[in-house]
Parts: C-alpha cells; sequence; structure tokens
C-alpha cells in the first residue's frame, strides 16, 4: 500500500522488541512458508514472547485470518498472567513488510502496534505498524 494523504509516515525502529523475540518470529514465519503466520506480541516487564495463532484465511498465502478460538484462548492467557498485549505480527512471505488491503480490512486492534515481517528478499524485513484508522497506516518502526 502506497500512504494517502490522510496517512502520514515516519521511521523509527522496531519498538524496542528484543532480537531473540525477533528471530522467535522469523522462525515461526519461516516454518509456515509459504503460508502466513501471525500470532500476538506479549511483554511483562523485561521478559518479551511470542504467542502464534493458527492462520484461518480462505487464502492462507496471501492473508491471514486468526484463528478465532486460537485467538481467544491466547488472549485469554495473556490477561491470566497480567502481561501487556504489545501488539500482533504476521507475515508476508513474498511481499514486502507493508500492510496490504486486507490487512487494512481486517484490523482488529487500532491500540496495538503490528509487525509485519517479510521473507520475499532472503534476508527478513520488518515493518512496525500503527493503525491510524481503516483507510491508512502509519509507519512506527522499520529494521531488524
Amino acid at each position: 500500500m502506497i500512504p494517502d494523504q490522510e496517512t502520514s509516515v515516519s521511521a523509527v525502529s522496531t519498538g524496542g522488541i528484543p532480537s531473540c523475540v525477533l528471530k522467535s518470529i522469523v522462525s515461526h514465519a519461516v516454518r509456515r512458508s509459504p503460508l502466513e503466520a501471525c500470532g500476538f506480541i506479549v511483554r511483562d516487564g523485561d521478559f518479551w514472547s511470542i504467542h502464534p495463532v493458527p492462520n484461518a484465511a480462505r487464502d492462507p498465502e496471501r492473508e491471514f485470518v486468526m484463528e478465532p478460538q486460537s485467538q481467544i484462548d491466547a488472549l485469554g492467557r495473556v490477561r491470566g498472567s497480567g502481561s501487556d498485549l504489545f501488539g500482533t505480527y504476521h507475515s508476508h512471505p513474498k511481499t514486502p513488510p507493508v500492510p496490504s488491503e486486507k490487512d487494512l480490512q481486517l484490523a482488529l486492534y487500532p491500540d496495538l502496534l503490528h509487525l509485519i515481517v517479510s521473507l520475499a528478499e532472503g534476508e527478513p524485513e520488518f515493518g512496525l505498524w500503527r493503525i491510524t484508522n481503516r483507510k491508512g497506516w502509519t509507519c512506527a518502526g522499520f529494521g531488524a
């Protein structure tokens, strides 16, 4: 997606997500490739973790939809642990780490950051995004 006039874009960082967490996300994405992988990023003080969720999309090579019951279960575990939900993540096996139109349509967590990892260029690339509305995104950071 190319930002439109309603979308401001500024690059900062990967939001302080530790490299070991980014590596876990890449590992999940590689294992699921050529399908898109997805899940949650969780923080409890200095401890970070990911909670993978199965992709239940009709076309999982081009989009993701978190499997509803697994999504509810993962969120329940996060809330039960007293941890903070930092954001969501998903992979783009063949495209850049930029939100697609489908990503915009299915953005259900406007208060969270959304990390996209691309496997398209050999080395993983990250895009960290914040939804401004369902028509546009603001770049919250890049880089691994």
